[in-house]
């Protein structure tokens, strides 16, 4: 396992919700030295802590994701990191494609 990608993973999380540590290790019901260890890019010492953050991270950006986007990911992804990577390479390979939402209200 990457450690230095979870700490990644973590750090957006927290910069895009806008919340710290603290608050994130209560939401996600597990301790803030969960939360500080995988921000470091550290092991965790109990599997079943880093489970319920990352349980939590993902259930929240499922629920701020549009219902478009959810679906499709849901109906295309098999859940394994492989083909996480894969997927996020085939959307990354888009970015141009689309105007920007403030690109399309200068259209407008």
């Amino acid at each position: 396992m990457q450690y230095s990608n979870i700490s990644s993973l973590v750090r957006q999380f927290l910069e895009v919700e806008g919340i710290g540590q603290k608050e994130l290790a209560i939401r996600a019901s597990v301790s803030q030295s969960t939360v500080s260890r995988a921000v470091a890019g550290l092991p965790e010492k109990r599997a079943v802590a880093r489970r319920r953050l990352f349980s939590y991270m993902q259930k929240r950006q499922l629920e701020t994701m549009p219902d478009a986007v959810s679906a499709a990911l849901r109906h295309v992804w098999d859940g394994s990191e492989v083909h996480a990577v894969a997927l996020a390479k085939i959307i990354e390979a888009t970015d141009g494609l689309i105007p920007s939402p403030s690109e399309g209200r200068q259209a407008l």
